[in-house]
């Protein structure tokens, strides 16, 4: 497997659980180094790349600061921190980034300029945690000043908050966006992502509160190709659009006892193959827009019966394993950003009730219109975000076969989910999927709304569709080809029904599209 292809198998399983001074510039204090005459050569290695860059002297360069300009505080969840280690000594280049952006902005006759407040979440050393909300909450207990706020992570399973987003706004932190949409500025802004990205940070008021750091909460599956292996077998890439097209390539692995094909059981939205959603662990035909046994229905069995046969003609794996070079391709969900979303095969849903990592304005600003222009000149402007995310060539970043490789000693804000900026208007580097603005286009088209979103039912349905929903878990398994302790589909398809049927799956049915039929009139 090549070596996107192994990041890409990584990522899914970490994201399934889990990126010259002005002339009135005032420099307060020692001059910003170039890094030419003191670097010292290091011959650090970055991420798969292998490449020796100058260490510059950031230690000692200091931000600047501007007169009669209005300062815009920037609560980030940018780690620059915690993630360093001295086996993987990462060294941040942000105090140039900076200021390379206060420079661009007094260029360009803005008369505000920014400070990036940098906050890692998590200390890997140490397992502290530092959840933006504390860090936010403290700032406003201290007078201090904060204009835009990331709301963080959350990091609810290490004990932190979970659904930051709707907790700040449940506490009346961020300030509603919807009139400064209505500007030159905001209507470029709002304009340049998708409904679907806005629909998740809408509240029930009809208020837009923010803008979410994942483009992609509704994740349509893609078939991912392992370039080495298709060129080793003779695949014509360009053929491959299903499951089906595959077939005969992995009967040739399978000869020489390889599987061929990755259905990763970590991965838990294979279900949409379907056409379905789910909601509370049950599951929702998005064409029809009702809940329903998906272990009853047409298409879903033929998916079902289709991984059965491939698993037994083993062409089928279930573990990522970096050892092995055997995957032909694998069924991910699509990730544009970081790998090669374009081969999609499924509709991806808006579902997730959890939101976290969204930029808003703070409810406290005193500077909300400027602060506001801001942000939205930090999505808008393709400059600015190459000067965040990439930075300086020779500096924070070296150019080799086209693509640009992060400078490990001077690393530039290039974390596509923590990055101050709009990371798919900044230019690819080597990190990135090098068609992200081409395959996130694609993954909007084909991303819908749950039917069943933002639907609250009854604490008395609720308990029973857990019941339901822990049958549905028990036999996930058949969606990825493990059948358990069963010999055959059939069999284990048959006792699903069973189990469902015991725990009252067709009350609960009728019961939530009930109440999902009053929702969906009011």
């Amino acid at each position: 497997m090549g070596k996107k292809e192994y990041l890409a198998c990584l990522i899914s399983l970490v994201m399934l659980c889990l990126t010259a001074c002005s002339d009135n510039a005032n420099k307060t204090g020692s001059e910003v180094s170039s890094g030419t005459s003191s670097a010292e050569e290091k011959d650090y290695g970055y991420g798969f790349d292998k490449f020796g860059f100058s260490r510059f002297d950031v230690e000692t360069a200091e931000s600047l600061t501007y007169e009669n300009k209005t300062k815009i505080v920037y609560l980030t969840n940018y780690d620059t921190t915690f993630t360093t280690t001295d086996d993987d000594p990462r060294i941040y280049d942000e105090i140039y980034i900076e200021n390379t952006v206060n420079e661009y902005l007094d260029k360009n006759g803005y008369d505000f300029y920014v400070d990036f407040v940098m906050n890692g979440e998590f200390d890997f050393k140490t397992g502290e945690l530092y959840p933006n909300m504390d860090v936010y909450e403290s700032m406003l207990k201290n007078n201090e000043q904060v204009d835009i706020v990331n709301t963080g992570l959350g990091m609810s399973a290490l004990g932190g908050y979970g659904d930051t987003f709707n907790l700040f706004v449940e506490r009346g932190y961020l300030e509603p966006l919807n009139d400064y949409f209505q500007t030159d500025s905001g209507k470029a802004f709002y304009d340049g992502f998708d409904g679907i990205v806005w629909k998740q940070t809408t509240c029930a008021d009809g208020m837009i509160y923010g803008k979410t750091t994942d483009y992609t909460l509704a994740q349509p599956l893609v078939l991912l190709l392992n370039g080495d292996v298709c060129n080793e077998y003779g695949v014509n890439t360009d053929d491959i659009q299903s499951l089906e097209d595959l077939e005969p390539y992995l009967q040739s692995l399978a000869d020489e006892g390889k599987r061929g094909l990755l259905l990763d059981s970590t991965c838990e939205l294979y279900y949409e193959m379907a056409g379905f959603c789910r909601y509370k662990g049950v599951y929702i035909n998005a064409e029809t827009g009702l809940a329903e046994n998906i272990f009853e229905n047409e298409k879903a069995l033929k998916y079902l019966k289709t991984v059965y046969e491939y698993s037994q003609n083993g062409y089928i794996s279930n573990n990522v394993d970096i050892a092995n070079d055997a995957y032909i391709c694998s069924l991910s969900p699509a990730m544009p950003l970081y790998y090669d979303s374009s081969k999609i095969v499924s509709s991806g849903y808006l579902q997730q009730e959890e939101l976290n990592g969204v930029v808003g304005i703070s409810s406290s600003s005193k500077n909300k219109e400027t602060a506001f222009e801001l942000l939205a000149l930090l999505n808008t402007d393709e400059e600015l975000a190459n000067i965040i995310y990439n930075g300086a060539e020779g500096r924070n970043y070296a150019v080799k076969d086209g693509e640009k490789y992060p400078n490990k000693n001077a690393l530039p804000f290039y974390d596509v989910a923590a990055t101050m900026t709009n990371s798919i208007i900044a230019e690819s580097n080597s990190q990135d999927n090098q068609s992200k603005r081409e395959d996130i286009a694609i993954c909007w088209e084909h991303s819908e709304v749950s039917p069943f979103y933002g639907l609250e039912v009854s604490d008395d349905l609720a308990e029973k569709l857990e019941k339901t929903a822990a049958v549905y878990d028990d036999f996930y398994g058949l969606f990825y080809g493990d059948y358990g302790e069963y010999q055959s589909l059939d069999e284990a398809l048959f006792a699903a029904n069973e189990q469902l049927k015991a725990a009252g799956i067709d009350e609960v049915l009728n019961e939530l599209n009930e109440q999902h039929g009053k929702f969906d009139k009011e």
